[in-house]
């Protein structure tokens, strides 16, 4: 599933064009991952992309599952994906600075969602109970937290262990 499949190679910059082109330089250092995150507001590289060749190269990658690091610049990419299934979208409208938006917004028809941005052990019980009021009752999401989960710029795996512990009560089945 896209939410329990790990590790992520991230794409950003020069690597999503030769991402859509078949670049094999490209294919073969995603090779070892499951899933692919499109970062295409880092250093505006969606502004090079076609939203509908990127789709399309998705859609024949099924071996990959693709997350689209979501920001407004780029909300008019996710027509192109509304049948491609190994896609997911990650809302991060900080795109990667670590900054908790004002509201959670809710899922968007036909993608699955996720949802990143300021994570960390002293603001995910809040964010939490804000993403939960945000998604469906059944629906299946995750959260993404990469900055918030580091000390001094070193994975921190105490960290980790705090957002786990206060994660458990959010989890299907728990």
């Amino acid at each position: 599933s896209l939410h329990d499949a790990l590790p992520i190679l991230h794409l950003c910059d020069a690597a999503l064009p030769a991402l859509v082109s078949g670049d094999k330089t490209v294919l073969d250092l995603m090779k070892g991952f499951k899933r692919i995150q499109l970062n295409l507001e880092y250093m505006d590289a969606g502004r090079a992309l076609d939203p509908a060749a990127l789709a399309a190269r998705v859609r024949a990658l099924p071996q990959w599952e693709f997350i689209i690091q979501y920001g407004k610049k780029y909300k008019h990419f996710l027509s192109a994906f509304d049948d491609v299934p190994n896609h997911a979208v990650l809302f991060d409208g900080s795109a990667g600075e670590g900054v908790v938006p004002g509201a959670w917004p809710k899922p968007l028809d036909g993608h699955a969602c996720g949802y990143a941005g300021g994570l960390n052990p002293d603001n995910m019980q809040k964010n939490l109970e804000a993403i939960a009021q945000a998604v469906p009752p059944d629906y299946i999401t995750w959260v993404d937290q990469e900055t918030g989960a580091r000390t001094d710029d070193k994975f921190d795996l105490a960290k980790v262990r705090r957002v786990l512990a206060i994660a458990v009560p959010y989890a299907r089945g728990a």
